[in-house]
């Protein structure tokens, strides 16, 4: 989950366990807290247009003295716990598995034209017993043609060249990449291209799949940053 809201887990003798996340409203005169309560707002409506076997299921969205709640379905891991529980890779028949209900989450959201933009083990929620993957966290998801998009999403490690580069004109192509960095993860344990700054990460992914074409490098040398 993102870092905006804090977790509560409750579980009632009469139904299954759920998350609940809140959010604080904003104040009537912070224009910058009410534009990110209402990005919270568009991430819940999209959560629950988006129904999907491989996507978490949004139960309710309500709110309650000053706070924004989102309740979703219980999932007892994600992928990153997975991880830490196996340093060396999964074994591949469960790398394909993972990879393929990611591929059809994504699918899924893509036909529905949204980005996600924010694919990373934390955003992956995994049941270990059934070995289901879903999808969450839709907090820097949009839809295609809603409005300027921004560079500054996704975890840098899975974050595409042309995000790094400074690019707002980029397609679904940017979590199709996160897909094939995850998997590269999934197999041996370490992550792809771990860089530590945005010049580092572009210089090893340079280093592993050799130089920036001339589009992005004419993109690199007109970035401010």
């Amino acid at each position: 989950m993102a870092t905006d809201g804090y977790i509560h887990y409750q579980a009632k003798l009469t139904h299954p366990i759920r998350l609940a996340r809140s959010f604080r409203s904003p104040p009537p005169c912070s224009i910058k807290n009410a534009l990110r309560f209402a990005s919270l707002r568009f991430a819940s409506l999209r959560s629950a247009q988006l129904k999907h076997k491989n996507i978490v299921d949004l139960r309710e969205a309500f709110r309650r003295k000053g706070k924004l709640y989102l309740v979703f379905e219980y999932v007892e891991k994600n992928l990153l716990e997975v991880l830490e529980d196996n340093p060396n890779g999964l074994k591949p028949d469960l790398v394909q598995s993972y990879i393929f209900q990611l591929c059809h989450a994504l699918d899924w959201c893509h036909s529905n034209d949204v980005i996600h933009r924010d694919i990373k083990p934390e955003n992956l929620l995994i049941n270990p017993k059934s070995a289901t993957l879903k999808l969450c966290d839709f907090g820097f998801a949009r839809t295609v043609g809603s409005s300027r998009l921004t560079d500054y999403v996704a975890t840098r490690w899975y974050r595409a060249p042309e995000l790094l580069l400074g690019s707002t004109n980029y397609t679904m192509s940017v979590d199709v990449w996160a897909i094939g960095c995850i998997m590269g993860e999934l197999v041996d344990g370490q992550p792809m291209f771990p860089g530590e700054s945005e010049i580092d990460q572009l210089y090893i992914i340079q280093k592993v799949l050799g130089q920036m074409t001339q589009e992005q490098n004419d993109l690199f040398l007109r970035n401010p940053r």
